[in-house]
């Protein structure tokens, strides 16, 4: 099993099947970074390094400006979500089973990919489950119960699981779906403050993937 240890000492557990516990890195496949083009002004203008744009301008001298845009988009089997372009993009896969790893500083994204043989409830259960096998949980401050999370148009059923870790309380959001002929597992994972409250990270990221999510269609 993946233990993920971020930057401020949290440690998260980053899990998929136990036969895929020491999945190689294969390549990267991240999202590009977009930049935008503002113009003296005030409008901008969205452009892709390397990529031309034609800009009609008055006859003098006009200041443009290249800017890195803030987030990066995910686009795999069918699903769309924005997310801050300085986090760390993390690919590993092996036989009909791929996850990437959306790591900032105090959260955790995660997107496994399984068959579509596979029950998408049966396999956030199973998740859930090794992570309660693999790790050692202070008694009294585990709590398992069911979720219904939003994401963009889709409510989705799963489990959320707050337990400590290495001794940090942390929130595990996890729904499971049908997606692009796969089985998608979706997980969320963030550490709670010692009232329970979630990190500003964790609060800005979440509403970020609920607004911004989608499932799309592959092409």
């Amino acid at each position: 099993m993946r233990v993920r240890e971020l930057g401020v000492g949290f440690i998260l557990g980053a899990l998929g099947m136990t036969l895929a516990a020491s999945l190689p890195i294969l390549e990267s496949e991240e999202p590009p970074l977009t930049y935008r083009l503002k113009v003296e002004g005030g409008e901008t203008l969205p452009l892709r390094l390397g990529e031309p744009i034609e800009l009609a301008t008055p006859n003098e001298r006009t200041r443009l400006t290249l800017e890195a845009d803030e987030f990066r988009s995910f686009q795999r089997h069918g699903i769309r979500f924005r997310y801050p372009a300085h986090f760390r993009w993390e690919l590993e896969r092996e036989q009909g089973y791929e996850v990437v790893f959306i790591e900032g500083p105090d959260v955790l994204i995660g997107v496994h990919r399984y068959s579509d043989d596979e029950d998408p409830a049966d396999m956030v259960e199973y998740w859930v489950k090794t992570i309660m096998e693999e790790y050692e949980f202070q008694e009294g401050r585990t709590e398992k119960r069911s979720l219904k999370w939003r994401l963009g148009r889709q409510e989705l059923e799963g489990i959320e699981l707050d337990a400590v870790i290495g001794g940090t309380f942390i929130r595990h959001s996890v729904v499971g779906f049908r997606s692009a002929g796969s089985v998608i597992v979706f997980s969320l994972q963030d550490p709670l403050g010692e009232d329970g409250s979630s990190s500003v990270e964790g609060r800005e990221t979440k509403k970020m993937l609920e607004e911004s999510f989608s499932l799309i269609e592959r092409r």
